[in-house]
């Protein structure tokens, strides 16, 4: 009995000083993150009233650090990164957003370049993942669905709150950095959709121009080699054609189809709208199935939409509405046109995606597009094709290599 005693004692007694232990640890990490929380003040403070232009490597490394509290430290319920000048930050994370908000005084140096060094530190979070703030971490580490969904819309925030203080200072980091959200992200399907929508928030506030280069980018991405490249460019398409305002409408350059203004086998510059509709159509026979039927559901969805659009317009002729329906009937020739141009759509390395006429050109001028088609073809015929050695020996080397170069001709051809 007496050893019964002394042992629920000593239980009770490691139980207690658990406890007190667990009180101490608690209250030491509550103390390091007041102390934290006075240092990033501090620290603000002096970013305000202290330029970093004359010192690059010292900018550099504050980047990095507030970019990496930021990705690891605890979100508050309402983060704003674009937060007053003069507020209280209620977290690390929010203290060093209010830093990053500094950084980009014209006093620290470049606001473009300072803008494209963060940007380029957030695009972590805007792809959902997370990395701990450890120097020599290897590889980058996920966190909670809650955590990361915070964590990118922060992020996110952020990014949209700088585009509209300082638009065309930091547009070619924003231009740089919808086209590495397509480059960068991971074979998996919550990345490729946080993915998709930071992409859509930020093309969405981007000028009409920048649009268009994208969507050419798009349009070339969804032809590389790598499947998975194939099926980001798919789905951010897919996304900007239900998402954007009137991707259809008559204003957005479907004019030029209909008015007369392009002869027969000219070039029409085609719309974003078209480029990415016509994306859909050519990726509808790609050799991997993942892809192919991504392409067929997201045809079939922008298919059903336009249904839908149609059926409104039809009450609303019944209706009486003419301007309505007159709105609506030019997003439907504008839908039309482009789904009849996307079989015909090429692009090149210095020019936007182009819609050509079916038409012949005139005898003895062949058209731009099939010239350069031409000279593409003469050059693969002269240049060094790549085969592999037969068994045959050289006969049939050079039988492959005739092969190739006369494969490569028909591929343009028929292109």
């Amino acid at each position: 009995g007496g050893e019964q005693e002394d042992s629920d004692g000593a239980e009770g007694g490691s139980g207690a000083a658990a406890s007190a232990a667990g009180m101490s640890s608690s209250g030491a990490v509550g103390d390091a993150g007041a102390l934290c929380l006075e240092a990033l003040a501090n620290l603000l403070t002096f970013v305000r009233g202290f330029g970093l232009k004359e010192y690059p490597e010292m900018l550099a490394i504050l980047v990095e650090t507030c970019v990496d509290i930021t990705r690891t430290g605890n979100l508050p319920a309402a983060t704003r990164a674009g937060s007053s000048r003069g507020a209280r930050a209620g977290s690390p994370s929010e203290a060093c957003y209010m830093v990053m908000c500094v950084l980009l005084d014209p006093k620290h140096g470049d606001v473009g370049q300072v803008g494209c060094m963060l940007m380029h530190r957030l695009l972590p979070s805007l792809l959902g993942l997370s990395a701990p703030a450890v120097a020599g971490a290897a590889a980058a580490k996920k966190g909670t669905a809650q955590e990361t969904s915070a964590r990118r819309n922060t992020a996110l925030q952020f990014v949209l709150a700088a585009f509209r203080e300082h638009s065309l200072a930091v547009l070619p980091g924003m231009r740089a950095l919808v086209r590495q959200l397509c480059l960068r992200v991971l074979d998996k399907a919550d990345q490729r959709a946080a993915a998709v929508a930071s992409v859509r928030e930020l093309v969405a506030v981007l000028p009409p121009d920048e649009q268009l280069s994208f969507c050419t980018f798009l349009f070339r991405l969804a032809h590389t080699a790598k499947p998975l490249h194939r099926l980001i460019a798919l789905e951010v398409a897919s996304c900007l054609l239900m998402e954007l305002p009137a991707p259809f409408a008559m204003s957005s350059g479907y004019k030029a189809f209909v008015d007369g203004s392009h002869g027969p086998g000219e070039e029409i510059a085609a719309p974003w709208s078209a480029i990415c509709l016509g994306l859909l159509l050519q990726r509808c026979d790609d050799k991997a199935a993942a892809v192919r039927a991504r392409a067929l559901s997201n045809l079939a969805e922008c298919l059903e939409v336009f249904r839908a659009l149609l059926a409104a317009s039809g009450d609303d002729d019944a209706a009486g509405d003419d301007d309505d329906h007159r709105d609506v009937r030019n997003v439907a020739e504008g839908f039309l046109l482009a789904l009849c141009g996307g079989h015909v759509l090429s692009t090149q390395v210095t020019q936007v995606p182009v819609v050509r006429r079916r038409a012949a050109a005139p005898p003895g001028q062949p058209s731009a597009t099939g010239t350069a088609h031409a000279g593409a073809a003469k050059k693969k015929r002269g240049g060094k094709q790549p085969h592999k050695q037969a068994r045959g020996g050289g006969g049939a080397a050079r039988r492959s290599r005739r092969g190739g170069a006369g494969a490569a001709e028909s591929e343009e051809e028929g292109e």
